[in-house]
């Protein structure tokens, strides 16, 4: 497949496959990229939706609408983005998304790149987590990682986004626990690295991360595996870790998982994009359709000037 593109966009939703479209129709070349339908696949019934003869359920709607991108030419693939960073000496192409499949793994060069990843609705609900947020517990590797050079630490998760931290942690110190949080490991890691499959008890410590309790491997009682940081990798990676890995604004409190972008959907890092429900607002698929459009004009524009 092709690596470089005029635009990646992450998150094959209402917003993105919109933006996708309008780009391929102004001849850009584009490349969209999802593990799943997000929370469009687990909506039961739509029939609020504008062109609609009959309710439809979320997942046959996504399947509409990625057909209608390959139609057009336009590559959906159905991957795990677990990085994106700024290509450095690459231009035009300023971001590299790293991506994972079930067999391997490719960077692809992008000169911009639109975040349609939905927004985060799941967290990991025990005692300590929300509280030592920041205070041992940090969702960026990249950007936290060598505070914890040669300490023990923990990765929570289970996925490749689990597996792209820690290798990445790997570099940094040997001394990594995996905790998969009752799930089953998705992927293969670096030796001398444990991992715990029980579940989740609660996160230790006082002023800062001590450790973490969770259901030891005989799963008859829980045990303390003590840590001085633990990284969040819940999950697929999505609006809030590319934010906190590139410095892009967030909203606060319950909107701290949401984008700030202006009204062409712009981000505060040029050439990064946000649209549907990572930039908050009326979390519908009307107004995640019209963030992709008004996004896929803003970055035609920018294109252009890019030429």
């Amino acid at each position: 497949m092709e690596t470089q593109f005029d635009t990646v966009i992450i998150g094959k939703g209402p917003a993105g496959i919109t933006a996708a479209l309008y780009l391929k129709r102004a001849k850009h070349s584009v490349v969209v990229i999802g593990k799943d339908y997000g929370a469009l696949g687990k909506a039961e019934k739509i029939e609020n939706y504008y062109g609609l003869e009959k309710p439809v359920s979320g997942e046959e709607l996504a399947r509409i609408g990625i057909a209608q991108a390959e139609n057009l030419g336009i590559p959906v693939l159905s991957a795990e983005v677990t990085s994106l960073e700024a290509a450095y000496g690459q231009e035009p192409y300023r971001f590299t998304v790293t991506i994972k499949e079930p067999d391997k793994k490719t960077d692809i060069l992008a000169k911009s790149v639109l975040i349609a990843t939905g927004k985060q609705r799941t967290g990991l609900k025990v005692p300590g987590f929300e509280e030592f947020k920041g205070k041992g517990i940090s969702f960026c590797a990249v950007c936290d990682g060598f505070f914890y050079k040669n300490k023990a630490v923990a990765v929570i998760g289970n996925g490749a986004y689990a597996v792209s931290e820690l290798e990445h942690l790997y570099n940094l110190t040997k001394n990594i626990t995996l905790f998969t949080n009752g799930l089953s490991l998705e992927g293969e890691v670096p030796d001398g690295v444990r991992v715990v499959k029980g579940k989740i008890v609660k996160v230790a410590g006082e002023q800062t991360v001590s450790g973490i309790e969770a259901v030891s491997d005989s799963g008859t009682a829980t045990e303390l595996f003590p840590v001085q940081g633990i990284f969040a990798a819940l999950g697929t990676a999505g609006a809030s870790d590319f934010a906190a890995k590139l410095g892009l604004e967030t909203g606060t409190g319950a909107d701290s998982s949401t984008l700030i972008t202006d009204k062409d959907m712009k981000t505060n890092f040029p050439g990064i994009y946000a649209a549907g429900d990572a930039a908050g607002g009326f979390l519908q698929i009307v107004k995640a359709a019209s963030d992709g459009a008004i996004a896929a004009k803003s970055i035609g524009a920018e294109l252009k000037e890019l030429k």
